[in-house]
């Protein structure tokens, strides 16, 4: 307030009446409270740029949001084919804990299978097998003779069919039988 008077003194009213000062402060804070007043020219444009900016970022978060939907869309969109391979990947999961398999998981538990069931165990089976052809149904390397997927000698066994020799769950029976009987050593990789 002190400063006001002085304000007053300076333009040459200080000879006025004490009540006339009064009043003529009391106008000065009425229109100081008038300019007091919010700024709607200035506030309105600042306010609709924040919810542009607001909104401008909403939709950055909506897209990165969406593209993980679509990206979850294209994944389940062939889903048969997705459960396909995580079953595939389950398979050879499950197959690799117990076992050493150098090939896929499917032969190697088709092996294991037949192995169980003359009380073999699969692995050996799976080590005579690898030994013999690499686990492939292919001709004799070192004897023209022998033949399938546990190169099973057509001279000594003539029971055995070409078929059944290229055949990967007859062959494995045929070798199973005759482990489980005590002639491992018919094979050249028994020894």
């Amino acid at each position: 307030m002190k400063w006001k008077i002085k304000e007053l003194d300076k333009q040459g009213w200080g000879n006025m009446r004490e009540t006339r000062l009064k009043d003529k402060i009391n106008e000065m804070i009425k229109s100081n409270r008038k300019n007091r007043s919010i700024n709607w020219g200035l506030i309105l444009p600042l306010f609709c740029l924040s919810l542009f900016w607001i909104f401008i970022w909403f939709m950055i978060y909506e897209l990165t949001v969406l593209k993980g939907h679509i990206q979850i869309y294209n994944a389940n969109k062939d889903w048969e084919t997705v459960m396909e391979i995580k079953r595939y990947e389950y398979k050879i999961a499950m197959f690799r804990e117990k076992y050493w398999c150098p090939v896929d998981a499917e032969t190697c538990n088709t092996i294991v299978d037949i192995a169980n069931e003359y009380g073999v165990d699969g692995q050996v089976v799976i080590n005579l097998g690898w030994c013999e052809s690499n686990l492939q149904p292919i001709p004799g390397k070192i004897n023209k003779r022998d033949r399938g997927w546990f190169q099973i000698n057509s001279r000594y066994h003539p029971e055995i069919s070409d078929e059944c020799a290229y055949n990967l769950e007859c062959s494995a029976n045929f070798t199973a039988k005759k482990i489980s009987k005590g002639k491992g050593y018919l094979w050249v990789c028994w020894k």
